[in-house]
């Protein structure tokens, strides 16, 4: 039975181990936390991503680590979570760095509350803030192209409305001319053929 015991708390060391050496390594921000958002644990990457130790953030709250418009929704996100065991939810929200500044995380939950082993939530969270940024910059360049193709538009139909001006007034300008030309043209030809008549009498 001892030898048994042995092996077993050899297993058990060897597996936190192998789980510490895992968690410390990762790129990943991994956090526990209770169902208020009390953390009860925290992995290194914290420093990476956050700027800030683990033991900083350790017993803290995970909504205080949010931007205040992301609060709102982040408690709405945790009510699905603690709604549907074991369901995964990502969701993206700014989260404080040490800069001062913020970061967009995704933030995987797992509810685990009803395993012994875990009794907690646990959020892995990962930086997406260039793809946020790119997002952002796509739908401002968009923005800006539309503006472009409009202003455009609107240039060419300007363009094109004056020249449909200038024809206008070429038109009305060589009936006019035309008309104020036939009238004396007309009395010159009537002179002229009462000219050629006298003088073929």
């Amino acid at each position: 039975d001892i030898t048994h015991q042995r092996h077993t708390e050899l297993a058990l060391q060897a597996s936190e181990r192998r789980f510490r050496a895992f968690t410390e390594r990762s790129q990943v921000l991994t956090v526990l936390c209770d169902a208020s958002g009390k953390v009860l644990y925290v992995s290194p990457a914290s420093e990476r991503l956050l700027g800030r130790a683990p033991e900083q953030l350790l017993h803290s709250c995970v909504f205080d680590w949010l931007h205040p418009d992301d609060v709102e929704p982040a408690w709405r996100a945790l009510g699905e979570v603690l709604d549907h065991n074991n369901d995964k939810e990502e969701s993206t929200f700014r989260v404080g760095h040490a800069d001062g500044g913020w970061r967009h995380l995704a933030i995987l939950s797992n509810n685990c509350l009803a395993d012994p082993a875990v009794a907690g939530i646990v959020l892995n969270l990962r930086d997406v803030s260039g793809r946020v940024q790119a997002a952002t910059a796509l739908v401002r360049l968009n923005a800006e192209l539309e503006e472009r193709v409009q202003q455009r538009t609107l240039e060419l139909q300007q363009s094109r409305d004056e020249a449909d001006a200038a024809n206008r007034a070429k038109s009305d300008f060589l009936s006019r001319m035309s008309h104020e030309l036939r009238t004396p043209l007309n009395a010159i030809l009537g002179f002229g053929q009462l000219l050629q008549s006298d003088a073929t009498s």
